[in-house]
Formats: structure tokens, sequence, C-alpha cells
């Protein structure tokens, strides 16, 4: 009888999700939509080219101007503050590392992102791969690149 327990690195190994992490990424849709609010959203699909081109994606929202945060801000449940909160980080990362917008994204663009996976809920919605980061230019990725990505 084999020695199953010598097979657990590889089983280890081989649960590892390669779509989680630091990637370089290509937007392949942008679709301008709303949410069930009647809020704008903005929803951006990438490939991510260093885990065979796996499908990930952004949401982002309209953000509210500063005074409309520091009068109302506070009373935002914490879900809204979380959701601004990332808009903000999302577009100060975008005009840091590549001098861009949310209104300059464009499919085809390359970027290099950091990418997690959603949680299931209690309905088994959930568990897709999700871009929470634009990462610089020169940040290492833990993928190998399949073909040309030029930055």
């Amino acid at each position: 009888m084999p020695n199953w327990d010598e097979y657990n690195d590889f089983l280890k190994d081989a649960d590892k999700d390669n779509r989680v992490g630091d990637h370089e990424a290509t937007i392949t849709s942008i679709v301008d939509d709303t949410w069930p609010s009647g809020d704008a959203r903005k929803k951006v699909m990438f490939a991510l080219t260093t885990a065979n081109n796996a499908v990930a994606d952004l949401t982002i929202s309209d953000l509210p101007d500063v005074a409309t945060l520091k009068a109302e801000g506070a009373g935002y449940d914490n879900a809204k503050k979380k959701g601004i909160a990332s808009g903000i980080t999302i577009r100060k990362q975008l005009d840091q590392n590549y001098s861009k917008t949310v209104d300059d994204l464009a499919e085809g663009d390359t970027y290099k992102v950091k990418t997690v996976k959603t949680r299931v809920d209690s309905e088994g919605k959930g568990g897709f791969i999700r871009v929470i980061a634009f990462l610089p230019k020169d940040h290492a990725t833990n993928g190998t690149a399949k073909g040309n990505v030029p930055f």
C-alpha cells in the first residue's frame, strides 16, 4: 500500500488557484452599466495573461464629490464606505502607476494587477476572480506571460 502522505505536497500545489495574486492583464471589454439602485458603474473584464488568460473583472462606480463625502459619508453603511474607498484607491493607483483615469481605460490596454477570489455566499454566489489593485509597471508577477505583453 502506498504512503499517501508522500503525495501531500503535490496535492497542495495542485489545489492552488493560479488566478489569485499579482498578474499581467489585458482588458477584453468595458461595459457602462448601472447597479439595481440606478447608480452608474463600469464593468471592466480582463484576461490574466500570466494565468492562462483566465477571466477577472473590476466593477467601479462613480465617486461622490469630496463635499458630499464630508457632509454625508459618516452616515453611509460599511459596505458603501468600503466600495467608495476601493474606488478612490483604484483611481489613485491608475493615476500614480499609469497616468490614467478610469475613463482612459480601453480594450486591449495591459496592466499589472492584483487579484483575489471572492467568497461564496450562502446562496452559492461568488467564487470569481476580481481585480482589486493596479500595480506599478515594474512590479513582479507570480505568473508567466503567454506571448508579448508590452508595458
